[in-house]
C-alpha cells in the first residue's frame, strides 16, 4: 500500500516528456538560427546589390569587414542553391515561396534618377507587390523558412 501511494505521487506520465520539450525547444533555436541566416542572406545581397557587384569574389575583395559587415560565403552560396530548386520549381506555389522570401529578406532593387538601391518590404508590401493577400504572403514565408531549415537538417544528417 505503501509503494502504490508513493508512485502515485512520483507518477509523472501527466507531464510532458523532458525529452520531447527538449525536442520542440531544439526545433524552435534552428528556425530562429534560420531566419538569421536568411537575414545574413538577405544583407549580403541587399550589400552586394548597393555596391553593383555582379560577383562575390568582387565584393569580398572590397573588404565588406571594413564596413562591420562579414559573411559566410559558403552558407549564402547554399542558401542561394536551396531557394533556387524553389525558384525554378514548376509549381507556383514553390515560386511564390521563392518570391515572398527574396523580397522579405533580400529586398527589391529600385532606379529612380539614377539612383539605384535596395528596399526592405513587410508583408503588406510584399503582398501588394505580389498581388496575393498578406496571410498568404506569411503562409508562403513560414514554409520556405520551413523549406530551408529541412534542407539544413538533411545536411547535418548526413
Amino acid at each position: 500500500m505503501f509503494n502504490n501511494s508513493i508512485n502515485k505521487l512520483t507518477n509523472t506520465s501527466h507531464l510532458p516528456a523532458t525529452h520531447s520539450l527538449h525536442h520542440q525547444y531544439e526545433n524552435i533555436d534552428l528556425f530562429v538560427n534560420i531566419s538569421d541566416k536568411l537575414m545574413m542572406w538577405g544583407k549580403y545581397h541587399r550589400y552586394k546589390s548597393d555596391c553593383g557587384y555582379k560577383r562575390k569574389s568582387s565584393s569580398f575583395i572590397s573588404s565588406p569587414a571594413s564596413k562591420g559587415l562579414f559573411f559566410d560565403f559558403e552558407l549564402i552560396d547554399f542558401i542561394d542553391k536551396i531557394l533556387l530548386s524553389l525558384k525554378t520549381s514548376s509549381l507556383i506555389k514553390h515560386q511564390q515561396e521563392y518570391a515572398v522570401i527574396d523580397a522579405y529578406y533580400k529586398g527589391i532593387d529600385l532606379a529612380i534618377d539614377g539612383y539605384d538601391w535596395s528596399q526592405k518590404l513587410t508583408i503588406r508590401d510584399i503582398a501588394q507587390y505580389l498581388n496575393i493577400p498578406k496571410s498568404t504572403v506569411a503562409n508562403r514565408k513560414k514554409t520556405a523558412e520551413q523549406f530551408v531549415l529541412n534542407e539544413f537538417i538533411k545536411l547535418s544528417k548526413l
